[in-house]
This record gives C-alpha cells, sequence and structure tokens, in this order.
C-alpha cells in the first residue's frame, strides 16, 4: 500500500489499466470460441506500460519543479521524494504489464490447444 501512496495518481492509473487487462484476459479464457480477445489484451499491456512511463516522468517533473526553488538540504529531499514517486508508479506498472502477459499467454495456449483439439476430434487438422 505504501508504493501506491508515494506512487501517486499514475500509479492508480497503471494499476487499473492493469487490472482491465488482466480481467481481459481471463475473459479471454471463458469465451475463447466465441471472440478473440488477445488483440484486446496486449493493448492493455501497451496502455500500462506507457502509463508506467508517464507516472515516471510525472515523479521526476514534480521532484525537479518542487527542488527548483528551495535550499540546498530542502531540494535533495524534495528531489528523493520525486524519484521514489517515480520509481514506485513505473514499478507498479512493469509488475502489472508482466502479470497480464502471464496471464495472457495462458489465456493464448489454452485457446490454441483447444482449437487443435476440436479440429483433431472433428478429423479436420494434424496434431
Amino acid at each position: 500500500m505504501e508504493m501506491l501512496r508515494e506512487g501517486g495518481f499514475f500509479a492508480w492509473l497503471s494499476l487499473a489499466s492493469a487490472f482491465v487487462g488482466v480481467v481481459l484476459a481471463v475473459l479471454q479464457l471463458v469465451v475463447a470460441k466465441r471472440f478473440d480477445l488477445v488483440p484486446m489484451v496486449v493493448g492493455g499491456v501497451g496502455a500500462t506500460v506507457l502509463l508506467g512511463s508517464l507516472a515516471f516522468v510525472s515523479g521526476i517533473r514534480t521532484g525537479a519543479g518542487a527542488a527548483g526553488g528551495a535550499d540546498p538540504a530542502s531540494a535533495a529531499y524534495l528531489m528523493a521524494v520525486g524519484v521514489s514517486e517515480a520509481l514506485n508508479g513505473a514499478m507498479l506498472a512493469f509488475l502489472g504489464a508482466i502479470v497480464q502477459s502471464m496471464v495472457a499467454s495462458v489465456a493464448v495456449l489454452v485457446r490454441r490447444v483447444a482449437a487443435r483439439r476440436a479440429a483433431a476430434a472433428t478429423g479436420g487438422g494434424a496434431s
């Protein structure tokens, strides 16, 4: 929870994007025969990574902007807080993207295995 608090607003957005991506990947498992949600899942991973990059840039800008007019001792502290915000936001986003990618990989693998089994059962495909 401390990472989310220190990560700032964009860390929450990254986490929400990762959650939506994982939900889409799980839906891919459930509705594997009816719909192909893989492009949406891959787009969700990209969106999560981009939000993590935005969190990083926002944290660095916040720290540098706050440290700009302060005395040297306070500037170092303010810059450290900004870097902490930047790294926590980016780390949460990248971890979310990794989880999304792993769940999506399982979903695609299950989809392909199901398609091959269905083709083999009808006699239309080779294993």
